[in-house]
């Protein structure tokens, strides 16, 4: 065999033999680039759950406020609902629902005059009673909730401090049977005055099978 001949396949022999070991570390260099972007993502992703609410601030302004005027104790709990674009949220007693509600809506570093809707939530255990909140003068808004005896779940009225509270109340009251005292007419709003029970509860029984 020639040497020219022998020189190309000593090459040829060297680029096969080198050829796997060149994808090996392209592979290697490859699972670390995507090892660092996955690193890079879970930082990422940590970064923004750790971060604060913007606002937070708020929230943190209006538990003063209110704790400030009120027994500290009063507000049970205080979130961010993240869920629900970041509404500050209070949970307050059911005692003090409506002096909450007062402060909220005259307070002049508050001035939440727009009561934006009311609902509840059949927890089983016991009941739910939320509504939000708007201030036009702040451009923020707010949701309170309180938590009621499931056996009988009665609360104050907010229709003095917010007319528009009167037929959201008068819903909860149809649908879910809570009482909202001091109510100027607290009567059934979507069902008939004779209809036995209320639909939306979780332990609901059809009084007439055949209607």
């Amino acid at each position: 065999m020639s040497e020219e001949k022998l020189d190309k396949t000593e090459a040829e022999k060297a680029t096969v033999e080198k050829a796997p070991v060149e994808k090996a570390e392209e592979k290697k260099i490859l699972v670390e680039k995507e090892k660092a972007l996955a690193d890079a993502g879970k930082e990422a992703e940590a970064s923004e759950i750790a971060a604060p609410s913007p606002h937070q601030p708020w929230l943190d302004e209006y538990v003063t406020i209110i704790t400030s005027l009120l027994d500290e104790e009063v507000i049970e709990e205080s979130y961010i609902n993240e869920r629900s674009k970041d509404i500050p949220t209070l949970v307050v007693k059911r005692d003090a629902w409506h002096e909450v509600a007062e402060i909220l809506h005259q307070h002049p570093d508050l001035s939440f005059e727009y009561f934006s809707e009311l609902h509840s939530i059949d927890l089983q255990m016991e009941m739910e009673v939320y509504c939000t909140l708007y201030s036009f003068a702040k451009k923020r808004g707010i949701a309170i909730k309180t938590r009621l005896d499931r056996e009988a779940p009665v609360v104050a009225s907010l229709t003095d401090i917010w007319k528009g509270a009167n037929w959201y109340e008068r819903e909860v009251y149809d649908l879910m049977g809570i009482e909202f005292t001091n109510h100027p007419n607290l009567e059934r709003i979507m069902l008939p005055p004779d209809w036995v029970g209320h639909p939306l509860r979780k332990d609901y029984v059809q009084y007439d099978e055949e209607v």
